[in-house]
């Protein structure tokens, strides 16, 4: 591409922005093509240099925008050559669509927002099947990375590969270059690649390498000198890293995104793509599964496979029972036994939660948590209401708590394994606030 067609576009699309450039931007814009410095763009046109990079870097933000991909003065050329061989080949197949990825424009949205305000490394969080690798893929594929590098964690701890022998795959495989005999020397070279292209990188179900208090686990501490070059500023990669527990290392820079529960239109329209009428169950299916994305596709393929397409009668069977199926109780379990494994207070915390009837009350504040922290000092009760949020098992919002149904229903069944039970009362006790149709329950140590 010419460096007026270059500039051409890159005005056509700022123009479109509502932000046509000014003078400067242009020359800035004309100059850094050209391969000038800012303290040369500063000179020739007669402001400082601080000047000129600020307007700059105002003119990059605004450019990433509208390109929907990070640019910066380095990979200014590469990302206009990309967009322009776009628009000149209208023809060009699209890339296959993944039928299960319903209801992510905002999430989509919200990536887009970060890389545009400069975040290098993005943690999506968030519960087993809520579709956080589905998001991270469809995202690093639809928005013109020269390359995707992808790291898979092992599901154990055990199984996870030293740091180094990923880095040097990626520099073999990816860049075709030689790592070097240090590590040190080796992401380095990585480093390199990062700065001057544009990377997508996929880090994968993290939480296996982290520990209770969401830092890396001793065995794979080098893994936070990756995330250092990750993290660092001057490189034009972007990093998704998904995982079910919030990471905790104070040495690097990460933003989080809890990923949220598909919407009640998205199933509808999986439940339609799938040919299944969900009806008036629909609500309640919904609910219970807290529009988790996987349980949507488990519970399609159930009711097909085992009640002919009529997820009335699937609900009428499962409601008591919402983790009844095998592979939708899975999506819990491991999570729940990870945290028991974890955090024994804040698992018996999270068991207690279960004894709260949400029929009656959507959400539970901070003070009804510390309530079922009796047995745990006051000053510590914050540390450990924190640890059960950064496990995405319990939802949280403006310093209110609840549990979805199906996590509701683990809960209480693990109770006894804390030496608590749920007690029936009668709800025609006089004080009682509840409508009769409410049962109520009372939660009592076990003897």
């Amino acid at each position: 591409m010419g460096a007026e067609a270059g500039l051409q576009l890159a005005e056509k699309l700022l123009t479109a922005t509502g932000k046509p450039p000014n003078d400067l931007q242009r020359v800035i814009l004309e100059r850094v093509w050209q391969g000038y410095r800012y303290f040369e763009i500063a000179a020739a046109y007669g402001c400082s240099e601080g000047h000129v990079k600020d307007v700059a870097s105002q003119l990059w933000r605004s450019l990433s925008m509208a390109l929907g991909e990070r640019v910066a003065k380095n990979s200014l050329r590469s990302a206009l050559e990309r967009r322009l061989q776009t628009e000149r080949l209208p023809s060009q197949l699209p890339l296959p669509e993944n039928p299960n990825f319903v209801g992510r424009l905002s999430a989509i949205a919200k990536l887009d927002q970060l890389l545009a305000q400069g975040h290098k490394a993005v943690v999506i969080q968030g519960e087993g099947g809520i579709g956080k690798t589905t998001l991270a893929h469809h995202y690093l594929q639809s928005r013109g990375f020269e390359q995707i590098l992808e790291l898979l964690m092992a599901k154990e701890p055990q199984d996870i590969l030293p740091v180094e022998r990923v880095v040097e795959e990626w520099l073999r495989q990816d860049f075709n270059q030689e790592p070097g005999r240090e590590f040190g020397i080796t992401l380095g070279r990585l480093k390199r690649h990062l700065q001057t292209q544009q990377i997508g990188i996929l880090i994968d179900n993290l939480e296996p390498a982290l520990d209770g208090h969401g830092r890396l686990i001793h065995p794979q501490r080098r893994y936070l000198e990756l995330l250092r070059v990750l993290t660092d500023w001057r490189v034009c990669s972007m990093t998704l890293i998904t995982s079910r527990d919030r990471l905790c290392e104070p040495a690097i820079t990460v933003e989080h995104y809890r990923l949220p529960g598909l919407s009640i239109d998205a199933w509808q329209q999986f439940f339609c793509a799938q040919q299944v009428s969900p009806g008036l169950t629909l609500p309640s299916l919904h609910s219970a599964y807290g529009g988790n994305a996987k349980a949507m596709g488990l519970l399609c393929g159930e009711i097909w496979a085992d009640f002919d397409g009529n997820a009335a009668t699937y609900w009428q069977e499962y409601q008591a029972q919402p983790l009844g199926v095998t592979t939708l109780s899975n999506l819990v379990v491991t999570q729940v036994n990870r945290l028991a494994q974890l955090d024994a207070i804040a698992y018996r915390l999270f068991c207690r939660l279960g004894s709260y009837r949400y029929q009656a009350v959507a959400q539970v504040p901070s003070t009804a948590l510390a309530a079922l922290l009796w047995d745990v000092e006051p000053a510590s009760q914050p540390q450990v209401m924190a640890a059960l949020r950064n496990r995405s098992l319990v939802e949280y919002h403006a310093g209110h708590y609840w549990l979805h149904p199906v996590i509701r229903a683990e809960a209480i069944a693990r109770l006894p394994s804390c030496g608590m039970r749920l007690e029936p009362v009668n709800s025609t006790a006089k004080r009682s606030p509840l409508p009769k149709r409410v049962p109520m329950y009372r939660l009592r140590l076990m003897p």
